[in-house]
């Protein structure tokens, strides 16, 4: 009797119809050289927001950065902050080195941030 039950249940189940996931908008896509530009413009007009994507971006990307080399020993490491850096250390480097080097629209920002701390921070 009890498998005749699990039996029906599985033949119910099996031609119940797949329920369509909820509708939602897509997804803009990661940060990219565009958007960390935008975000990390000198320009005093941008909106607050702007500029703290920025500095959260930046601040995440170094944070990895540093979680990354610290199991690499001294020798292999690419970027060096000293203790006293702030994240308005790390925000004007990215946009001194964006300013000098011209990437492609849509080149990984991580990169870019990565670049920028060792050219501005080096071992």
């Amino acid at each position: 009797m009890r498998a005749i039950a699990l039996l029906f249940m599985l033949v119910s189940v099996m031609g119940a119809s797949p329920v369509a996931p909820p509708s939602r908008p897509p997804i803009a896509g990661f940060m990219n050289a565009e958007r960390l530009s935008t975000h990390c413009a000198a320009d005093l007009d941008l909106e607050a927001a702007m500029g703290d994507i920025c500095v959260g971006y930046v601040a995440g990307v170094a944070d990895q950065l540093m979680s990354k080399q610290s199991d690499l020993p001294p020798a292999k490491r690419t970027v060096c902050m000293p203790a006293t850096a702030t994240v308005g250390d790390l925000k004007a480097a990215v946009q001194a080195h964006m300013a000098m080097v011209e990437y492609e629209p849509n080149s990984a920002a991580a990169v870019i941030v990565e670049r920028s701390l060792a050219v501005a921070f080096p071992c």
